[in-house]
């Protein structure tokens, strides 16, 4: 997979979730773990309107953005875990 591109669809009824959480982040990430969509909410904590199509994978933002980690509570103490999700 290329970093980018979408690989699947948000149904509008997935679309409306996202619309309703208006004061908790939320997003759908594809199996790749690129952000497809995502809420206001989820946009503030992880300026994910802002970045190229192919900056918007979780994985890279959390380990490769030293200011989205400083905006994280427990950033230290979680980081070692993530990794080990994606064998999962």
């Amino acid at each position: 997979m290329v970093a980018g591109h979408q690989w699947c669809q948000v149904t509008p009824l997935v679309r409306r979730l996202l619309d309703d959480l208006t004061l908790r982040p939320a997003y759908v990430m594809n199996l790749s773990w690129d952000i497809i969509a995502w809420n206001p909410a989820a946009d503030r904590l992880f300026t994910i309107a802002e970045r190229q199509p192919q900056q918007r994978n979780m994985l890279w933002m959390l380990f490769a953005d030293p200011e989205l980690n400083q905006r994280l509570m427990e950033w230290q103490e979680q980081a070692p875990a993530n990794p080990g999700q994606l064998s999962t």
